[in-house]
């Protein structure tokens, strides 16, 4: 958890004695996983040291009583890493239908990849279809059980009873003919509650068909909830529609995609003129 890898580091410090140099060496050794299952990604230690900063800026402003709060020339400056690049990676249509042979279709050739009987299917590649046909985060498909199928009405439910939505929404969402396919497909082939019969880190088993299909090394599981929206907007899904869909808000997607819509800034150039010159024929 973030408190505990913070602790791990500034725990045996008080406030007066941490100095730009920890911050610095704290971004070093989780970068190296000393710190942590697995080493930590630009983004991921940002928002752990923000946390950092949002407490210290808490004691100096919200403790009570006033007495007790932190004298703002005494807190510590928390340095930040650089901002993880953008993953704007976006899969074309023709690798997607690759992807999508490679895991769905029947046959010899498949069975012999996937080295299992007629129908079952790995879990790395039932996580491409997954990903490329819901868009959701690769932790609400990790999380995702067999119950939340509503099979009659043709939904999928990514969001478990009990579990609070956070900032990452999850939302209910209709089922693609593929999907739909796919699940019925390894449904006699369930292991356990799970669709993909663990909650285990999936990344490693996604590079290997990468890698065999000859994709862009740097996809990731990220990549097929970037490249359906970018599609979808590409299509003229109304923005609103495309932001239902990923659970995020409207505004955020109109940032990302907007700008991908066919009809995108038309009215602008083409918009009606007196002036206008006409073309010649």
């Amino acid at each position: 958890s973030i408190v505990a890898h913070l602790k791990k580091h500034f725990g045996d410090k008080t406030v007066s004695k941490v100095t730009r140099k920890d911050s610095e060496e704290y971004i070093k050794l989780r970068k190296l996983g000393v710190y942590g299952r697995k080493p930590g990604s630009n983004s991921t230690i940002r928002q752990e040291l923000t946390k950092l900063r949002a407490c210290l800026n808490f004691m100096v402003s919200k403790v009570e009583p006033i007495e007790r709060r932190l004298d703002p020339r005494k807190k510590p400056y928390i340095m930040l890493p650089p901002n993880s690049p953008p993953r704007d990676l976006v899969l074309t249509r023709e690798q997607l239908q690759l992807l999508y042979d490679y895991c769905l279709l029947d046959g010899p050739q498949l069975r012999s990849v996937h080295q299992g009987p007629e129908g079952w299917m790995t879990r790395e590649a039932r996580f491409c279809i997954l990903a490329m046909e819901t868009a959701a985060r690769k932790s609400a498909l990790l999380e995702l059980t067999w119950d939340l199928v509503h099979w009659d009405q043709g939904i999928l439910q990514l969001n478990p009873e009990g579990r609070q939505q956070t900032t990452k929404f999850r939302p209910t969402i209709p089922m693609s003919d593929k999907l739909i396919f796919m699940l019925k497909k390894i449904y006699p082939f369930r292991k356990n509650e799970l669709i993909l019969d663990s909650k285990t880190e999936i990344t490693h088993g996604l590079k290997r068909i990468i890698k065999d299909l000859g994709l862009p090394e740097e996809t990731s599981p990220h990549t097929f909830r970037h490249t359906w929206a970018t599609h979808a907007s590409e299509d003229g899904v109304p923005i609103k529609k495309i932001a239902q869909f990923l659970g995020d808000a409207p505004e955020t997607v109109r940032k990302s995609y907007e700008h991908l819509q066919p009809d995108f800034l038309k009215d602008v150039i083409n918009r009606p003129s007196q002036t206008s010159p006409q073309l010649a024929v």
